[in-house]
């Protein structure tokens, strides 16, 4: 989740009410005894600052007021509650500990889930496992250390997943979902402390009997999106494992039987994982079954195929004698062989042990190396904020309250101390509660020339009428606020003579923010959208604008408001910030 840095809008302290909340919200759900411990996981003075991970979700995190390490955070799309960091947990063992070796905890860090086989133990402060559901949270620790080094939640409930652990069956899949690891760029917004050596109260992780040598060296071999070992691979010796796949050697060392022996591997991978299922695969010409279908079949990892330094030296020889032993059956022609269809009854097909293939392994990368281009292609929609700064009659309301009259505030932040201030001073009407009795800081905000004092006034239009006495400000992705409100991008598609249209784009200046900055100036989005709507473009000053105002606009012809539209919102400008017109020429009379 924080693989990739995220964004945090300014930290603010916490109110003191709203840091007992926080503070008896951690007692809770963290059930900890004494409560009085609870000051050391919300310090008095923690801050808290609003986030957006780089895949656009927001949150809140809590910062540490003296060290500045991020405490807690909790992400709004998750609905997941409070999460402790690494910070936290390396304070107090909270939660339920996997423990997993180093080659998986590297996995993990590189922003892998931790999947079932790497958990080696399931251990906890009190010695006895409490029955945590799926969703549940748990800490992730290196193998005989007790420095959690990652927080997730179970993909199982604790109990199965302690038996798939105890157990020596093949069970894949996931054992946690992991949030925030040591290393990542939420770590990094702290003090980037190391682990201690010891955590007060946790034990090191235990893993008596599992082969922990032998997971790593496997985890080390495997993806980092899915590492599929087997349970039972824990315990596996090393006559096992070369009963089930050929020795890996240097490619430089293969001798003419390891070559045979990749080769004969992949064919029985081949014939039991792929022609069983797809029949129709067969009959196929011999250069293409090597090609497509041998090559990526063989071991992982091994080299590519090459027949010249086997025993049999030419990819013929070995089909012809395959054919002879009843694995295939091949028909020659006079400039290739054809295989025409697998025996897979044959007793090798049926005791062949499925293994990890090139061509799995190859199309995983491949994958991931996709899904990466994709999330960093994508586009997130710029965050507008409007705010609002005190000026004129407001000022003396946000002086009362001891707050900066140079700080522009959001309209949230605006009805809180509105709020505030209604509740301080008993402003809400006897008998109807919808209404407020204004005071005089808010009266002489209402007040209009030859008018008579207002009396009472709704909530909402008494919030209404203090943010039109405010001064306008924006900010785009969390940037140092500008003056004004920002306006929406106009796109004009106005009527000319002869029946002829043109697309008319003003307004785009205010959002030429961040990596599309440069995208969004007139004469570079004159170019693309000549490109896109295959048509003539100009752009220049607005007529009839003043020189002060350095407005701007581009010129489309013919009607093209929709692939304008679509533009903009390819260089993060959000749908609602653009404003659709069309102009039609009146007719004469």
């Amino acid at each position: 989740m924080f693989k990739k840095d995220h964004r945090t809008k300014p930290s603010a302290p916490l109110k003191n009410s709203d840091r007992r909340k926080l503070r008896a919200q951690i007692v809770q759900d963290f059930n900890i005894q004494p409560p009085e411990d609870g000051d050391i996981l919300a310090p008095e003075g923690i801050h808290s600052a609003k986030i957006i991970t780089s895949l656009n979700e927001s949150g809140i995190v809590y910062i540490d007021p003296t060290t500045a390490d991020p405490l807690w955070f909790s992400i709004e799309k998750n609905g997941s509650g409070l999460i402790p960091t690494v910070y936290t947990l390396w304070k107090r063992p909270l939660l339920v500990s996997l423990s997993a070796p180093a080659a998986a905890i590297e996995k993990i860090a590189g922003g892998a889930d931790l999947m079932i086989p790497g958990v080696i133990s399931v251990s906890h402060t009190t010695g006895v496992l409490p029955p945590l559901p799926k969703d549940s949270l748990v800490a992730i620790t290196e193998y005989g250390k007790s420095a959690p080094l990652g927080v997730g939640r179970l993909a199982l409930a604790l109990e199965e997943l302690t038996k798939v652990v105890s157990s020596e069956k093949d069970v894949k899949g996931k054992a946690a979902l992991v949030y925030h690891t040591f290393g990542d760029c939420l770590w990094a917004a702290g003090s980037k402390a190391s682990p201690p050596d010891e955590v007060p109260g946790a034990q090191a992780s235990d893993a008596e009997g599992k082969n922990v040598d032998g997971v790593a060296d496997q985890l080390d071999a495997g993806d980092a999106d899915e590492i599929e070992l087997s349970a039972g691979s824990l315990g596996i010796n090393d006559e096992e494992r070369a009963s089930s796949s050929p020795q890996t050697a240097e490619h430089h060392d293969l001798s003419p039987s390891d070559v045979d022996t990749y080769l004969r591997q992949a064919l029985l991978q081949v014939v039991t994982q792929t022609i069983s299922n797809h029949p129709h695969a067969l009959p196929c010409l011999a250069s293409t079954f090597l090609t497509n279908y041998l090559q990526p079949a063989r071991p992982y990892p091994s080299p590519p195929l090459d027949l010249k330094k086997s025993t049999f030296k030419t990819f013929s020889k070995f089909l012809k004698t395959v054919d002879k032993e009843g694995l295939l059956k091949i028909k020659e022609a006079k400039d290739d062989i054809t295989i025409v269809s697998a025996n897979t009854t044959h007793p090798d097909f049926l005791g062949h042990r499925s293994f990890r293939t090139v061509g799995e392994v190859e199309a995983r990368e491949k994958a991931r190396a996709d899904r990466q281009k994709a999330a960093e292609e994508k586009v997130h929609p710029m965050i507008i904020s409007q705010l609002w700064k005190p000026f004129g009659t407001t000022v003396a309301l946000f002086e009362a309250k001891d707050k900066s009259i140079s700080t522009a505030y959001t309209r949230s932040e605006v009805r809180d101390l509105l709020d505030e201030h209604i509740i301080a001073n008993s402003l809400v009407h006897r008998s109807e509660a919808a209404f407020i009795m204004p005071d005089e800081l808010l009266r002489n905000v209402l007040r209009k020339k030859g008018e008579e004092p207002i009396e009472f006034i709704r909530r909402n239009d008494l919030l209404q009428a203090i943010l039109d006495a405010m001064q306008r400000w924006h900010s785009i992705d969390g940037a140092p606020p500008k003056k004004g409100a920002l306006k929406p991008i106009r796109i004009e598609t106005k009527a000319r003579a002869a029946g002829r249209w043109n697309t008319i784009i003003t307004g785009f200046e205010d959002y030429a923010h961040g990596p599309h900055a440069n995208d969004l100036t007139a004469e570079r989005l004159s170019e693309d959208l000549c490109k896109m709507c295959a048509t003539a473009t100009t752009s220049g000053p607005i007529p009839g604008a003043s020189k002060s105002s350095q407005g701007m606009e581009v010129a489309v012809q013919g009607r093209h408001s929709k692939k304008v539209t679509e533009f903009l919102m390819s260089k993060g400008v959000p749908k609602a910030a653009i404003e659709e017109k069309v102009v039609a020429n009146k007719k004469k009379k």
